[in-house]
C-alpha cells in the first residue's frame, strides 16, 4: 500500500504556485534553503524538452547536492540490472549517465559501457577523470550511430520527456539492440506521490515539468518490443529532499 503522505489536489495547473505550494507543505526547511539559493523563485522553465542550460546548471556546481548523486547506484538499480545481465563483457549503452555512476559501476563488472550525456558540462567532468568506459554528449538516441548493444539501460531519463518523446527514444532504442538485446527503462509511476498530488508535476531541482512512464506499455508492441517481465516498482527516498518516491521499471526485449 502507498503512504499517501502528499494530500493537496491542485485543480488548475499554476506551475509557479504549485511548487511554491509543494516547497512550504512538503520540503524540510534545510531543503528549502538550498532549493531557494540555487534557483531563486525565478519563473519555471515550460519548454516541451528540457534546455541544455538547464542541465548544464545542474552539473556546474557541487554534484553531491543532486538527487541522483551519488558514487554508485543504489543497491536497488544494482540488484535490479544485475539480474539481467547474461554473463560478462556485455555491450551496454547507458543512456543519459548523468554523474557516470551507474556507466562506473558497469563498467567495474567487466561490461564494454558507452555512456552518452545531454549536458556537455557533465560530459567535460566525467572526461576528465579518465573514466573506464567511453562517454559522449548526445541530444537523442538518435545521434548514436552504433546499433548493437546488448543492454540499454536509461534511469530517470524518460520522465523528463513528454509522452511523444518518450516513444521517439523508444523506437530509436528498438533499432540499437542485438537480437537478443534488453532495454532498461526506469522512471515516475502514476502512484508515486508527488504524481499524486500534482499530476503535472513540476521537477523540485529543475523547475521543468515532468511525466511518468506508464503508458508506454501500450506502445511498445508498436516497434517489435514486449515488455520481458511483469514492471517492477522501486520505493525509495529522494537523496537531498527526504522524499518517498516510485520508480516503475520496464526490462523490454524483441517480441
Amino acid at each position: 500500500m502507498i503512504n499517501k503522505v502528499f494530500s493537496p489536489v491542485f485543480t488548475k495547473y499554476n506551475p509557479i504556485k504549485q511548487l511554491r505550494d509543494y516547497e512550504k507543505a512538503y520540503m524540510p526547511a534545510v531543503c528549502q534553503t538550498h532549493f531557494q539559493a540555487n534557483f531563486g523563485s525565478g519563473e519555471i522553465n515550460e519548454e516541451i524538452r528540457s534546455e541544455k542550460q538547464t542541465w548544464n546548471k545542474q552539473y556546474e556546481g557541487d554534484w553531491s547536492m543532486l538527487p541522483w548523486a551519488g558514487e554508485e547506484p543504489t543497491n536497488s538499480e544494482k540488484k535490479y540490472i544485475d539480474r539481467f545481465l547474461t554473463g560478462k563483457n556485455q555491450k551496454i549503452l547507458e543512456y543519459g549517465c548523468g554523474t557516470g555512476k551507474m556507466a562506473s559501476y558497469l563498467a567495474s563488472q567487466g561490461h564494454d559501457v558507452l555512456a552518452a550525456e545531454y549536458s556537455d558540462v557533465a560530459v567535460k567532468k566525467i572526461k576528465s577523470t579518465n573514466p573506464p568506459f567511453e562517454i559522449m554528449e548526445a541530444s537523442a538516441p538518435s545521434d548514436i550511430k552504433d546499433k548493437n548493444f546488448d543492454m540499454i539501460t536509461c534511469i530517470g531519463v524518460f520522465h523528463h520527456q513528454p509522452p511523444e518523446v518518450q516513444e521517439e527514444f523508444l523506437k530509436s532504442f528498438s533499432q540499437m539492440i542485438t537480437p537478443d538485446g534488453q532495454i532498461i527503462i526506469m522512471g515516475w509511476d502514476d502512484t508515486d506521490p508527488e504524481f499524486v498530488a500534482m499530476p503535472k508535476r513540476i521537477s523540485k531541482q529543475t523547475k521543468t515539468r515532468t511525466w511518468t512512464i506508464n503508458h508506454l506499455e501500450n506502445v511498445i508492441p508498436k516497434y517489435g518490443l514486449r515488455i520481458k517481465n511483469p514492471p517492477e516498482l522501486i520505493n525509495f527516498t529522494e537523496i537531498g529532499w527526504n522524499a518517498d518516491r516510485i520508480l516503475r521499471c520496464y526490462v523490454i526485449e524483441r517480441s
